[in-house]
């Protein structure tokens, strides 16, 4: 209870912070302030920070490792990470603020708030290693120590254990032990999350259990995402923005149509906070398109995700005032105990279309941070959703490293939708559940979508 209290107390001075931090002009000395060693139980990162120098730890059984892919550097009272050399990340900013003892990382772009706690001594820094037994073992650690959804999805995580001991008669190549890491990764049952990678830029190499078990439909999505296109949208007829991430255009009888085809790079920025204004721009241009439309279909049936914080600004421009949407809990690293929630809400756009009615289409290709979308667009009074349920693949992939450079995915946070539910593994669901049909298809009909343009007629 008095950690709760501690907590409580932190957020309400966040949240002065949040609401005053732009007439504030921060001191750039005094940088020592922060020297130490600060650790996030949550988040299974540990930051050592030494005037403008900052390093960034992951943490395993007690123990430390240097993340080499980030720069960190301190900048009065902003922490500024790069990600280098790796096809995810770009530049993000968090603004510190230390009270009783507790360092507070805010996240420029979003307000997501990370806790850190100062240690009186370094635990024990481990090395590098291509060992094979030390990245099996390292892996594994990291996902008992973290998962949050072994009960939710019905994996039994100690079955891995006869495959992280079983290669050790004989010594792998590259290849070969990344095969066997794939292996380990389709033990989470279409999680798309828990993933492996190696190598940089151009060369690198991500795997999923969704690349095992791909999602099964009547075609491949690309085929009807070209569909829609030809027949609906007049051969290819229609406007972009948000850096080709959504495709508009008018229907027959002013019904507006949406395609946002993803939540990640919707602007060609590396500074996250600049990524949100330019979105913000691509949406206000939408606004001024529709504001007269008779009806809006929004879809996101092939939307693989992104950013939660783009997911929610983009539903700020339906919605009429601003909301809680998701909470994140995070499991308290090598624990059955889960830290206090994370509050994600609604980023409300002044100019916003939430007087006219609207449709929603998913489907099981919708995923991640489009179910944070769709869970927003559920609370809006004249919306209604058709096609089936999404994905049902909700939390965050945080970026871990296995000693020998190789990446992972793994996270901690258990998600719910603002009135308490859990859609992980099931999806968020439907108000009209239409399936598209295989004679349809054949006759260049997409079921969902003439199901949408009757429900305006009939309006």
């Amino acid at each position: 209870m008095e950690e709760i209290m501690k907590r409580l107390k932190i957020y309400f001075d966040i949240v002065l912070v949040i609401l005053i931090l732009p007439s504030i002009s921060f001191s750039q000395e005094n940088n020592s302030l922060y020297n130490g060693i600060w650790r996030s139980s949550e988040y299974g990162e540990t930051l050592e920070i030494k005037d403008d120098s900052v390093f960034i730890y992951q943490e395993s059984q007690g123990k430390l490792l240097k993340k080499q892919y980030i720069d960190a550097t301190l900048d009065g009272n902003f922490l500024i990470l790069r990600s280098t050399d790796v096809p995810f990340g770009g530049v993000t900013t968090y603004q510190i603020l230390l009270s009783d003892d507790i360092l507070s990382l805010i996240e420029n772009h979003s307000n997501t708030v990370y806790y850190y706690h100062k240690l009186d001594n370094t635990p024990e820094i481990i090395e590098q290693s291509n060992d094979q037994r030390v990245n099996l073992e390292y892996f594994w650690n990291m996902h008992y120590e973290r998962y949050p959804y072994f009960k939710e999805r019905n994996i039994d995580w100690e079955q891995a254990r006869p495959k992280i001991e079983s290669p050790f008669q004989q010594q792998l190549d590259d290849d070969a032990l990344f095969e066997h890491f794939k292996s380990l990764v389709d033990l989470f049952n279409n999680d798309g999350h828990i993933w492996i990678a190696r190598g940089k830029n151009e060369s690198f190499e991500f795997y999923t259990p969704l690349h095992n078990n791909p999602t099964q439909s009547i075609k491949p999505k690309k085929d009807l995402m070209f569909l829609i296109g030809e027949k609906y949208l007049d051969n290819h007829q229609y406007k972009t923005t948000a850096n080709g991430r959504i495709i508009y255009k008018y229907l027959p009888d002013s019904i507006g149509y949406i395609f946002i085809s993803s939540f990640f790079g919707m602007s060609d920025k590396q500074d996250k906070k600049e990524q949100l204004n330019d979105l913000r721009t691509s949406l206000d241009s939408l606004y001024t398109f529709f504001n007269t439309a008779s009806g809006l279909i929004i879809d996101v049936r092939y939307n693989g995700g992104g950013n939660d914080w783009a997911a929610l600004t983009c539903a700020g421009l339906f919605c009429s005032k601003d909301y809680p949407v998701i909470s994140k809990r995070s499991r308290i690293q090598a624990t059955n105990d889960y830290a206090v929630p994370q509050v994600s809400r609604v980023s409300l756009l002044p100019n916003n279309l939430s007087k006219v009615p609207m449709v929603v289409l998913s489907s099981k290709f919708s995923v991640s941070a489009t179910e944070t979308f769709l869970i927003a667009m559920r609370n809006v009074p004249n919306v209604i959703s058709m096609g089936v349920a999404s994905m049902g693949m909700l939390s965050d992939s945080y970026v871990f490293e296995l000693p020998n450079g190789w990446f992972f995915g793994v996270y901690s946070d258990k998600v719910y939708s603002y009135d308490g539910k859990v859609f992980e593994s099931q999806g968020v669901p439907v108000d009209q559940e239409i399936k598209m049909t295989k004679d349809d298809f054949e006759n260049n009909i997409d079921t969902v979508l003439e199901k949408a343009i009757l429900y305006f007629k009939k309006l």
